[in-house]
């Protein structure tokens, strides 16, 4: 994925004199020359297409609403692979940030009057959790084999079972150490990394 944005009038003068039609077009919908109209432009190539289950240009038309919150976020909402907010020098935190006015409108822009409107939504958590889960999993069998390697008490007819339940002994009494469980960390990953 990627995305542009630039001031299409700056552009029109400056690139495409071709274009200067857009302006009978602004100005039909309030707009003077004094004003600026930022294009966004978001571009999903096909492997990213692909991973949406996309294979086809109608599928493409169909789902664009859903393409475009899926670039650009649902209205009002913190998702969306690119967001524009409002700066809080009080919270530190970017993804409390409110989204600026400007970006509410880009959300907007396919969320009338089209058909058939399906949420990439899902897709992609989905395709986003299965990828995580298989670096997880790479991580963890490449930890446990130098854990492995790490223990003088691991014998040489040990498999990675008397690895795994050494592990749960130990991590449990760290944690129990530290005055948390599984479940109050696990809680806190979903709420660190947006999993719903």
């Amino acid at each position: 994925m990627s995305a542009t944005i630039y001031d299409k009038p700056k552009e029109i003068q400056v690139r495409s004199h071709q274009k200067i039609w857009f302006h009978d077009l602004w100005k039909k919908r309030g707009w003077n020359e004094d004003e600026r109209i930022w294009r966004i432009e978001c571009r999903l190539k096909r492997e990213c297409l692909r991973e949406m289950d996309i294979e086809e240009a109608s599928d493409a038309l169909d789902k664009i609403p859903a393409l475009w919150a899926y670039s650009v976020g649902h209205v009002g909402e913190h998702d969306g692979w690119l967001r524009m907010v409002k700066p809080n020098k009080e919270d530190s935190n970017r993804w409390r940030w409110a989204t600026s006015d400007g970006w509410l409108a880009v959300q907007e822009a396919f969320a009338h009057g089209w058909n058939g409107y399906e949420d990439m939504t899902d897709v992609q958590r989905e395709r986003k959790r299965e990828i995580s889960l298989s670096q997880a999993e790479a991580a963890i069998a490449g930890y446990i084999t130098t854990y492995g390697a790490w223990d003088a008490e691991i014998d040489t007819s040990d498999d990675v079972s008397v690895v795994l339940s050494r592990l749960h002994e130990r991590i449990t009494d760290r944690w129990e150490r530290k005055g948390v469980d599984f479940q109050y960390l696990r809680r806190q990953k979903q709420f660190d990394y947006h999993i719903s």
